[in-house]
């Protein structure tokens, strides 16, 4: 497990930062979840 975390001035940059760096790693057999933040923003009405 790698955690990966954004740190924007909005919840919706920072997401984009660590999706950024998500499509950066590469390896065999990586995976990621693209939900988890967009779960985040519906609880924060973003």
């Amino acid at each position: 497990i790698l955690d990966v975390t954004g740190v924007g001035s909005t919840l919706a940059a920072a997401r984009e930062l660590a999706y950024a760096a998500c499509d950066r790693i590469s390896f065999a057999g990586v995976r990621f979840r693209r939900d988890i933040a967009l779960a985040a923003a519906a609880r924060q009405g973003a």
